[in-house]
């Protein structure tokens, strides 16, 4: 029953015409090739984005030890580690970063 009723439907769709057949075969193969590369950069941009991720906690570790060792600031005012929380300033004349 069920090839029967597919049988019927592709002819209600297509007709006997091959060309038309063959393009709608084409265009399903097309998808699926598609699906299947969309997944494949789909996987490879999340591994590059752990790859950019572990980088940047790379370097904000290194910028850390580098001011904890040195006494020396390296990161712009603003701009607070991802350990540590942003400290608030009063922002008044002569202030030294309260």
């Amino acid at each position: 029953m069920a090839i029967s009723s597919w049988i019927t439907n592709f002819k209600a769709e297509c007709g006997d015409n091959y060309e038309t057949a063959m393009k709608k075969y084409n265009t399903y193969k097309d998808a699926h090739a598609s699906r299947a590369e969309l997944l494949r950069e789909i996987s490879d941009l999340r591994r590059r984005l752990e790859d950019k991720t572990m980088e940047a906690d790379l370097y904000n570790e290194m910028i850390k030890i580098a001011e904890e060792e040195f006494k020396i600031p390296i990161r712009k005012n603003g701009m607070p580690s991802s350990e540590e929380p942003a400290r608030a300033t009063c922002g008044g004349a002569g202030c030294a970063g309260c």
